[in-house]
């Protein structure tokens, strides 16, 4: 939101400056706080606190004194970041003769943020003077190069990034750069130390944790869904029959499913609908093999109707002396019986010939009935 006139002033110029460490951050979170007080000649005033670096176009130099009088002589934009990094990086020479020799050493700034051409020539200046006074020099590489700005992922960006996400795969996925950095550096694991490990690390699925895994379920199959790794690695290692032992087998072996075993679990339940819930596998296969009218037999539909099996039919047959009848009074039972071709069968003691009234038919179908 745009201030009013006057609203910036020395005071509150300063308050927001009081906030930040580097002018670069200054200018980066308050711009409108910065220009303000630029324009208004006291930005000196306000950030005489803060610490000074450089800038693409500025460098200091600094070295690293050794009590074995060796010595590291560099420029870099920011003191304070290039002193860490050289303690960090494994790649850095400081970094390799401490780790070698382990002596103690002194670190010194030795001039100011210079205009960048400066710099590199008060760089080879002081190197001569290291010499010149029998210091041994560790700098590998011939001085004259800018440096500073060749590492913008250093140790304390990337740990300052790494605390942002919980566990790597959100780290290497939101902020690749640094991620890669920290790889490439050998830092990963110690500024990753705070996070949730996702992937085991290689050999940790022993015989011993895939069996603890499969203890928790009862069966092959939440094995695989709740344990996924541990049941690969137990069946590339083929001890699954060992440790699922305990385990209830989903899957029936190939011509399990037989007439009497299907007829067995059919008589569990009293309908087919609770049947298919219940033990679909027998049900799909006893319907496969045309099986399940008989076995279903004794079951009742949801709606409660009796199930016509050729029992029931036969019996509801018997009611009657004509099919006429029998076709009249059941006309459902009877159509059952002909699509089944169960008809002249149930129908055997029937007369073929209808020989008697109307109302005789309906006092013997209903005399029946009763």
């Amino acid at each position: 939101m745009r201030k009013p006139a006057g609203y910036w002033n020395k005071e509150k110029c300063q308050e927001i400056a009081l906030k930040y460490k580097y002018k670069k951050d200054f200018i980066k979170n308050d711009i409108n706080a910065y220009n303000a007080a630029h324009r208004l000649k006291y930005l000196d005033d306000i950030c005489d606190h803060m610490i000074e670096i450089g800038n693409l176009k500025r460098r200091c130099i600094y070295s690293f004194e050794f009590d074995d009088n060796s010595v590291y002589v560099g420029l870099t934009l920011n003191i304070n970041e290039r002193k860490t990094d050289h303690l960090c990086r494994e790649k850095s020479s400081v970094f390799k003769y401490l780790d070698k020799n382990k002596n103690n050493f002194i670190f010194k700034q030795l001039t100011d943020y210079l205009p960048i051409n400066e710099a590199k020539d008060m760089e080879g200046k002081y190197v001569n003077q290291y010499k010149e006074k029998g210091w041994k020099i560790l700098n590998k590489v011939k001085t004259g190069g800018v440096g500073g700005n060749t590492l913008y992922w250093t140790y304390k960006k990337c740990k300052e990034e790494a605390l942002k996400y919980k566990n790597k795969s959100s780290f290497n996925k939101k902020s690749r750069g640094a991620y890669s950095s920290a790889s490439k550096n050998k830092w990963l694991n110690d500024i990753c130390s705070h996070m949730i490990e996702l992937q085991k690390p290689k050999g940790y699925w022993t015989f011993d944790k895939c069996q603890e895994c499969a203890s928790k379920v009862n069966n092959k199959k939440d094995f695989k869904l709740k344990s996924p790794t541990a049941y690969d690695v137990s069946r590339k290692n083929k001890w699954l029959n060992n440790i699922c032992s305990h385990m209830i087998e989903l899957q029936k072996p190939k011509g399990y499913w037989t007439f009497d075993i299907c007829r067995n679990e059919a008589l569990k339940y009293n309908s087919k609908t609770e049947f298919l819930k219940n033990s679909s596998a027998a049900y799909d296969f006893a319907s496969r093999q045309k099986w399940i009218n008989n076995i279903c037999s004794h079951m009742i539909h949801h709606n409660g109707k009796v199930l016509w099996t050729y029992e029931k039919c036969k019996e509801e047959a018997l009611k009657y002396d004509y099919k006429t009848d029998f076709n009249k009074f059941s006309h459902v039972v009877y159509n059952i019986s002909y699509r089944h071709g169960w008809l002249n069968e149930i129908c055997s003691h029937m007369t073929k010939k209808l020989n008697r009234t109307k109302s005789s038919i309906y006092v013997k179908y209903h005399r029946t009935k009763n």
